[in-house]
């Protein structure tokens, strides 16, 4: 027994002994397991925060700490919504709330202020721990997703922006069933409900009955790897009953594990309005081809009788009455008529010789145009004929002559020849024109002559009659009586003679004629002036005086223009410049007024500004330029530049020397 007892105490300091070391060594795995917790706590690549029910932060690990901009042991006992964005705090409280309420797994985005810096994106996960009084909630930084999604976004937006701006329009179809998914553009585009395209055939059903097989045929021929896209255009039958012209292009972007098609996506644009534009412009060159032939149909009809031989050739060209020239492709003429010396005085050798002599010759005022001309006929590779350009040349004896240029580029097979060219002398045309003007302007001149005469002669002996009549009843012994009637009287009285006076002023040319333009300028605004209802400043650089039809024409256009300021722009003030450059022997003529402008573009539409449609003409006929600039409430002001030039040479000899004689 007592044996027994022996071994029974034995046994139990041996198991206290080992009951010791299981105590030390669970003591040492907890210390252990601690610190290998807090090593993942405080290094994980996670936030990690440990919040009280109130949102005190009670610990935190370094990456959290980071998030915040602060040290870990700065951030202990503060509360997190310090630091939560005012936008997203109500998101993080119902976050925290639902935490300690629910015992659950909650999740949330919020905002994190950036202490300054930029704002931090962040993803929280957080869960109850030790016995509910705490809860631990990961942080992940989410901002490079976001500002992903926000680009995503924004890209979105520019690309429907740009998608709506060029009428486009993207789809989608599920092979297998045929059923589709497209931007409701592409139904709204047609005047459709896309609520009722649910099925490629909705939209093939309407297709132009000659369009049907070439989309089937495409779409197949894609399908079947024939094609690396699927691309056509097509004309659609649009709700109003009209056929609008679409182009599709798509390609397939699914296939299953064994290569067979699953899902194409594309792009639709309506592209009726370049369709349109397309067929304006082939009935445009249609049109022009036939004028092409029609000036040209004598000519070919020659050359090709004249390829026989070429003594036949150049029977009938050297005998053009016309002057004809071609130059090559290298710039080299090959043939020019001999009707140039006729029309400029220089032989065919002469510009065989000298392929820049024609451009030498252009008169210095239409040097501007002759080149923009070339420019656009050199630019024109379709090979169609230029339109006609007016222009003058200096002659080798020095007069100056009018012509009518047309050319096109040549091409044989393909291949460019050069230029072909046709010039005319149109100089007794040009004279005949403009004496016919001068004839109308003459004929003008001298009825309003006419009737200020009779306003003068007829009206004023009348006025002054009557203003003798109220100087006698001045006599009368009624002396209250006979001065209100006399003052009233003399009033009305100068005021008829002075109205008949301005009248005679502005319709008669006899002031011109003595005075010139700038003199009868000046007399005519002071007039305005003295009403006081309208300030015109008129400056000028020059006095001199110019041919009977320029001096007319400006100031026709001067009172024209001031006409219709008084009548319609409610202006008060109004400037004329007047600026004659004798070097380049241009004038320049600027007027302006503050009135209330006018719809330029109406206007000229509906025809109803007859005075800018006479001054427009007048212009035109002497080759000058203008240019109005207006708007409603914004006033007007006029540009005009005129070439000083007499009705039958085309220019002053004394001012405008030619640029090149021999």
């Amino acid at each position: 027994m007592l044996k027994l007892i022996h071994e029974l105490a034995v046994r139990q300091i041996e198991l206290e002994l080992q009951n010791d070391e299981i105590i030390k060594a669970k003591e040492q795995a907890v210390k252990v397991a601690s610190k290998k917790y807090a090593e993942l706590y405080d290094f994980a690549p996670l936030g990690f925060i440990t919040l009280s029910s109130e949102g005190e932060i009670v610990a935190i690990n370094i990456c959290g700490s980071q998030m915040l901009g602060k040290q870990s042991v700065q951030l202990k006992n503060s509360r997190f919504a310090f630091f939560i964005a005012d936008e997203t705090k109500p998101i993080f409280d119902l976050f925290l709330s639902n935490v300690f309420k629910n015992n659950l797994k909650e999740t949330c985005e919020i905002t994190l202020s950036g202490n300054g810096k930029l704002p931090i994106y962040v993803y929280l996960s957080g869960i109850l721990i030790e016995n509910e009084e705490y809860c631990l909630v990961s942080m992940v930084d989410v901002t490079a997703r976001k500002l992903a999604e926000e680009l995503i976004q924004e890209n979105n937006s520019r690309l429907e922006l740009a998608m709506k701006v060029a009428n486009m329009a993207w789809w989608e179809m599920d092979i297998t069933t045929g059923k589709v998914n497209f931007e409701k553009r592409k139904a709204e585009m047609l005047g459709y409900n896309p609520d009722q395209f649910t099925h490629y055939q909705d939209f093939t059903t309407l297709l132009h009955p000659e369009d049907f097989e070439r989309a089937m045929h495409a779409m197949q021929a894609h399908f079947d790897g024939k094609v690396d896209k699927y691309e056509l255009e097509y004309r659609i039958l649009a709700k109003s009953g009209e056929y609008l012209w679409f182009y599709d292009v798509g390609s397939i972007v699914k296939r299953d594990l064994h290569g067979n098609p699953l899902i194409i996506t594309g792009v639709v644009l309506n592209i009726t309005e370049r369709k349109k534009t397309d067929e304006a412009l082939k009935q445009l060159n249609e049109a022009l081809e036939d004028r092409v032939v029609e000036r040209t149909a004598e000519l070919l009809k020659s050359n090709t009788a004249l390829r026989e031989t070429e003594e036949k050739y150049r029977t009938v060209a050297d005998f053009t009455y016309d002057w004809e020239y071609w130059i090559n492709a290298q710039g080299v003429y090959n043939y020019v008529s001999p009707s140039c010396e006729r029309i400029t005085g220089y032989t065919v050798r002469e510009f065989i010789n000298n392929p820049k002599l024609l451009d030498r010759i252009i008169f210095t005022a239409d040097l501007a145009i002759w080149e923009n001309h070339k420019k656009e006929g050199w630019m024109n590779m379709s090979g169609g004929i230029n339109p006609d350009l007016n222009f003058r040349i200096v002659t080798k004896s020095g007069n100056i002559r009018w012509i009518c240029c047309v050319y096109r580029r040549i091409y044989s097979d393909g291949k460019y020849l050069g230029i072909r060219a046709s010039n005319r002398d149109i100089t007794e045309k040009i004279k005949a024109e403009n004496e016919l003007l001068n004839v109308t302007i003459e004929v003008e001149e001298r009825e309003r002559n006419r009737f200020s005469r009779e306003l003068h002669d007829g009206l004023g002996p009348l006025l002054s009659t009557i203003k003798l009549y109220f100087q006698w009843l001045a006599e009368t012994n009624d002396a209250g009586k006979v001065k209100i009637i006399t003052e009233k009287g003399n009033n009305c009285i100068e005021k008829a003679i002075q109205t008949t006076r301005e009248v005679a002023l502005g319709l008669s040319s006899l002031i011109l004629n003595s005075m010139g333009y700038v003199e009868t300028v000046l007399n005519f605004t002071q007039s305005i002036n003295d009403t006081q209802k309208l300030n015109i400043d008129f400056t000028y650089n020059s006095n001199d005086r110019f041919s009977y039809f320029l001096e007319t024409t400006l100031y026709r256009i001067t009172t024209e223009l001031i006409n219709n300021t008084v009548k319609y722009a409610k202006a008060t003030q109004v400037g004329i410049v007047f600026n004659y450059q004798k070097e380049k022997n241009l004038i320049f003529l600027t007027y302006n007024d503050n009135g209330i402008g006018f719809d330029l573009v109406n206007i000229e539409k509906t025809s109803k500004g007859l005075g800018l449609i006479h001054i427009q003409q007048r212009i035109k006929v002497i080759k000058g330029i203008m240019k109005i600039e207006t708007g409603a409430g914004s006033g007007m002001e006029v540009l005009i530049q005129l070439p000083v030039i007499n009705l039958v040479d085309g220019f002053k000899p004394e001012t405008q020397k030619p640029i090149y004689v021999k």
